[in-house]
């Protein structure tokens, strides 16, 4: 009986315990994710990161007050007003990041301390489409055959294979050519 009173006692205690623990942790970007540069504000050199996080404050009766730091390497670090969040919209150019985020509790008597942090590490990469100047059909991109118009994730100065295939299209057979009469021409065209 008194082995199951200690665990139940050690139970209350645990629960009681994660429950008034301080947290903070990122939503968005996660450890590991890689986010890439399509959609609405993507432009040649950025692309568009939504920063948002969660937080859970501890339960001290003592606390006036609390804030947010954001150590969002290469750039400078941010700090939120008492109670108030931090920047959410980022445009950053492709490449490996290691962020950490902190949440910080005051009392008033001893001062403002650390509470809880978490770093993660993400990428950001550009989507590059890959396509062939007759409007269909296939292409090697990586090589793997893929579809005309393929989009692919690179880091900057990251190596993109492409390559033709002999393609009938529109009954009409279509071949790179690099015999010095009518060349194939590969375009490089910057977005829009």
């Amino acid at each position: 009986m008194e082995k199951l009173r200690f665990l139940l006692l050690a139970l209350i205690l645990l629960i009681s315990y994660s429950i008034n623990a301080q947290h903070i942790h990122f939503t968005s970007p996660t450890n590991g994710l890689t986010v890439t540069g399509s959609g609405t504000g993507s432009t040649e050199s950025s692309v568009p990161l939504h920063l948002t996080y969660y937080y859970q404050r501890s339960n001290n009766s003592n606390l006036i007050g609390m804030y947010i730091k954001l150590f969002p390497s290469p750039y400078a670090n941010q700090q939120s007003n008492q109670g108030e969040g931090i920047s959410q919209w980022w445009y950053i150019p492709a490449g490996t990041y290691t962020w950490r985020i902190e949440l910080w509790e005051g009392d008033g008597i001893t001062g403002s301390v650390k509470t809880a942090e978490q770093t993660i590490t993400f990428n950001v990469k550009y989507n590059i489409q890959s396509l062939n100047n007759f409007g269909g059909g296939g292409i090697n991109v990586d090589g793997q055959q893929r579809t005309h118009s393929f989009t692919t994730p690179k880091l900057t100065g990251e190596v993109l294979q492409v390559g033709a295939i002999d393609q009938i299209f529109n009954n009409t057979d279509y071949l790179w050519n690099q015999s010095g009469i009518n060349n194939s021409v590969w375009q490089r065209k910057g977005k829009g």
